[in-house]
């Protein structure tokens, strides 16, 4: 007996063996699970040269003789009665049934875009991922692009993310699903070491596009630390959000103070001169404390992103509008700045510069 499943099988060809080596001490067969082995052993240690050819003879003739085993694929009875090869599916708590390979891990993938376009497909588009490692909380970030196949398409849903589009983002499907799909990929793929940035769409020629989601009160804090534990905790999120506001988008950085003035919807565009085209809804207007300083005029969302209304701080840099100016020219041109509102996602930015910010905030 050899190990827990061998088995010494003493054959014809052993007889023979001991007929003719004589000093051989034993011939023999052993089966170790499915191996097949041919053992000789001798009586005199000095003979093996001897008998080498009859070990070499008898290595080729197992060879030969016994072939491995090969394995049947398994098999099960359908409902109708007929034989069906089972593959290699595991079922779920609901009974539903996964093929193993449809569940590889994120990780299992050379490139965050393979895993993207396998398990977060959109209907005529492809993800572009561009990473990097963040020295500062030691994880992977990871930028996500949403690009059309075709111009055609690109074309189209550009037209619904646009400002003024009679068709709202959520109630397009399309749309709607990337949305969604920004959501779930924000959700289900950060973790300890990796971080998903943002999620955006990116036109066909790459000029136009719209971030969907993106993490900005989490792309520079360390794993276990509360986003409250920062800079910014005695500052309320009206404050953080007027800072980082006037940081990204401010003409001047360098100013003495940073005015905010609340304009409720309704409001004309320019009130010194009694404009017609109002305000759609309410809007805030940041400011420095001297003209150059430059303005900027928006509405939050609520999700980290801001429309931009372009409109100047002052119509005619604040002197008289000329007389023979077309007021309805005008207007016409206020209507247009309206319909293209820009949608703009606002980054977290440096805490440090942030809070200095808020220091020169006046209401």
């Amino acid at each position: 007996m050899v190990g827990k499943s061998g088995l010494g099988v003493y054959t014809p060809l052993s007889l023979f063996f001991y007929g003719r080596y004589p000093l051989l001490n034993q011939v023999r067969f052993e089966i170790i699970g499915s191996e097949w082995f041919f053992v000789i052993t001798y009586k005199e240690v000095n003979t093996m040269k001897k008998h080498t050819a009859v070990a070499v003879l008898a290595v080729f003739f197992l060879g030969a003789c016994a072939k491995e085993p090969v394995a049947e694929p398994d098999v099960s009875v359908s409902s109708n009665g007929g034989e069906t090869e089972m593959a290699d599916h595991k079922e779920d708590d609901d009974g539903v049934q996964h093929n193993q390979d449809e569940e590889a891990d994120v990780s299992a993938y050379v490139e965050m875009k393979d895993y993207l376009n396998q398990h977060y497909a959109i209907e005529h588009t492809h993800y572009e991922v561009k990473e990097w490692m963040n020295k500062q909380t030691e994880r992977t970030e990871y930028t996500v692009k949403i690009l059309p196949d075709t111009k055609t398409y690109g074309k189209e849903i550009n037209e619904i993310l646009k400002s003024g589009s009679k068709v709202s983002p959520d109630e397009d499907e399309r749309t709607h699903e990337m949305f969604e799909k920004a959501e779930l990929i924000m959700n289900e793929l950060t973790d300890k070491e990796r971080h998903i940035d943002s999620v955006s769409w990116v036109s066909y020629d790459g000029e136009f596009t719209v971030v969907l989601r993106q993490d900005y009160e989490n792309s520079d804090l360390k794993a276990g630390k509360s986003k409250h534990e920062n800079t910014l905790s005695p500052f309320t999120a009206k404050q953080i959000e007027y800072a980082r506001v006037w940081r990204q988008l401010g003409p001047n950085q360098d100013i003495d103070g940073l005015y905010v003035r609340h304009i409720p919807a309704g409001t004309a565009l320019d009130t010194k001169n009694g404009s017609r085209t109002v305000y759609p809804e309410d809007v805030i207007q940041l400011s420095g404390s001297r003209l150059v300083d430059g303005s900027v005029t928006y509405s939050g969302n609520g999700d980290g992103s801001i429309n931009i209304y372009n409109v100047p701080l002052r119509w005619y840099g604040g002197s008289p509008p000329p007389e023979d100016i077309d007021k309805d020219k005008v207007e016409e041109e206020m209507e247009e700045l309206l319909e293209n509102i820009e949608l703009v996602y606002i980054k977290r930015g440096d805490d440090e510069e942030i809070a200095q910010l808020i220091g020169l905030i006046e209401e």
